[in-house]
């Protein structure tokens, strides 16, 4: 057997969130479907994230970003650069995505007249997150979403990311609702109930994806859940795709917790 000769597609930074909130039994987590003309994971339903952009830098120099300095947060994602950016890229794509706005101040986001509007021109670059935030006098605060996962897309995509994912506790008051661009659906659902309903075959996950909601599904609260994700020690999962002698052609995880399959599609 042998692995999929190396490539040269770079790998950008990308961050996502785990919004959850308190369940009928456990917790809820908040999830979007991807369009099915996406270019990556088409059709999948996912939690709200994307790749860090410069705006997102821009919010952590602006102070916008509390909670963690920038050595720390540098330290917590494992990257060179001023860490804070990823928490800012965390808030903008759940923002953009699914319309909650996960952010510290006096109501900021009741003061938001048109949230589709607004979240629209977020997400188109005409009007920036941080600029927004600094509207609104709101901020992120990173000690508030903690740090769970890190998976590194394998070699042989065509794009390849290496994705943070966080957990928070979901603010009271706001109802997702998907884009109807980059998302067709947004849903509250159980870790466990969207793991059987992958089996099923009605609901598609990517591993990384089924390896956070058995996660997630070990909890009774959302507070307990960001609690513990706060004490996560988080070290990159690097899945392989691996050629047979045969000719088939598999994927190595690199990870011995997913004890759920996908469902064959």
């Amino acid at each position: 057997m042998s692995e999929v000769p190396n490539t040269d597609v770079p790998i950008r930074d990308a961050a996502t969130v785990m919004a959850v909130r308190d369940g009928t039994n456990g917790v809820d987590v908040l999830m979007v479907r991807r369009t099915a003309a996406a270019v990556f994971a088409a059709g999948a339903f996912v939690f709200p994230g994307g790749r860090i952009d410069d705006d997102d830098a821009k919010a952590a120099e602006r102070g916008l970003i509390t909670g963690r300095s920038p050595e720390t947060a540098a330290s917590v994602v494992g990257c060179e650069k001023d860490g804070r950016r990823f928490w800012a890229a965390a808030a903008r794509e759940t923002f953009e995505e699914s319309g909650i706005l996960i952010a510290e101040g006096e109501q900021p986001y009741d003061q938001i007249r048109d949230v589709p509007a607004v979240r629209k021109a977020v997400a188109s670059g005409d009007h920036s997150f941080a600029d927004l935030l600094h509207e609104l006098d709101a901020s992120i605060d990173a000690a508030a979403i903690a740090l769970v996962a890190r998976w590194v897309t394998p070699q042989g995509e065509k794009r390849r990311f290496d994705t943070r994912f966080f957990v928070v506790k979901a603010p009271d008051g706001q109802v997702p609702v998907h884009d109807e661009s980059e998302t067709t659906e947004a849903l509250w659902i159980s870790p466990q109930e969207a793991l059987e309903r992958n089996i099923a075959g009605d609901l598609f996950l990517l591993p990384p994806t089924m390896a956070n909601l058995q996660w997630l599904s070990a909890f009774s609260s959302a507070d307990e859940t960001v609690t513990e994700g706060l004490r996560c020690a988080v070290e990159p999962v690097r899945p392989k795709v691996v050629f047979g002698d045969d000719g088939s052609v598999s994927l190595d995880l690199g990870y011995d917790k997913l004890l759920i399959k996908p469902a064959d599609s």
